[in-house]
């Protein structure tokens, strides 16, 4: 194939282009992901569902084991998360019972499943990093709260 600086390539050769330089970009260990293609949007919807869920939780827990720290983290990490997965509001808060064993281990519960599935998630984007990040943050968090 002869290079034409002026010439108009067909969406097949810029195919191949953009596959060559992602195969390139791969080698030196970078990726180049379309979010819209890997991500399916019921994953991410059931991921602001846990952190309403999670707010929920911890706002009716009221500070008991010292879990007011946590409440401050899922609301930074919420807004972080709102701007990376493009979206504009979480679903409204649940509403919990109020015993607070109860909700101390629903809130452990919905914790875990969240991290899985920010692990799951935090691969098929851009911010994996990011979202390592708060998982990072809110695994040292918990063990803080759980070494009482």
């Amino acid at each position: 194939m002869n290079y034409n600086d002026e010439g108009l390539l067909s969406i097949e050769q810029y195919e191949v282009m953009a596959k060559a330089y992602a195969d390139a970009l791969k080698k030196r260990g970078l990726k180049i992901v379309n979010i819209d293609d890997e991500i399916d949007e019921r994953d991410v919807d059931e991921i602001f569902d846990k952190i309403s869920n999670i707010k929920s939780l911890l706002f009716t827990l009221g500070g008991f084991l010292n879990t007011s720290t946590f409440y401050s983290l899922n609301e930074r990490q919420l807004k972080k998360l709102l701007i990376i997965f493009d979206k504009d509001t979480i679903p409204s808060l649940h509403v919990k019972t109020r015993d607070k064993t109860k909700c101390f281990l629903s809130f452990l519960s919905c914790e875990f499943a969240l991290t899985s599935k920010l692990l799951t998630l935090s691969e098929k984007t851009n911010f994996e990093s990011e979202i390592k990040g708060m998982i990072h943050q809110r695994l040292t968090l918990l063990s803080q709260i759980l070494a009482l």
